[in-house]
């Protein structure tokens, strides 16, 4: 039998491993959603998933909210930034100067795996 880690994943969690392939395959922004090389940030990507467009969730605002919620509630403790918006608090983390593209995508993933589906 086939093994997809993604069918046990809500939409939340689906939306965040295709937002980690896009970053990893179109290379990672820092303070804009998407750069003029084609690389996109966090919120770039996800909203890419999305609505296909890196500057705007479209119609899947709520579903963009809520990724951004469960990645903030899992961002290692970092400086200033607690209390801005969620997807404030999730760029301000990926534009750190050292933040690398493989640890965004591989925070992505993480999160992503823990976003089951519920009975």
């Amino acid at each position: 039998m086939l093994n997809n880690e993604n069918w046990d994943l809500n939409e939340v969690g689906k939306t965040l491993n295709k937002a980690a392939d896009i970053m990893d395959e179109l290379g990672q922004a820092k303070y804009v959603t998407e750069a003029k090389d084609g690389s996109v940030c966090i919120q770039g990507a996800i909203y890419i998933i999305l609505s296909g467009d890196a500057h705007t969730p479209g119609e899947h605002e709520d579903l963009a909210t809520q990724c951004f919620k469960v990645l903030r509630k899992q961002l290692p403790p970092v400086g200033d930034h607690v209390g801005w918006s969620a997807a404030g608090d999730v760029c301000h983390w990926n534009n750190d100067a050292r933040r690398t593209k493989d640890e965004v995508v591989n925070f992505m993933r993480e999160v992503a795996r823990t976003q089951k589906v519920t009975a």
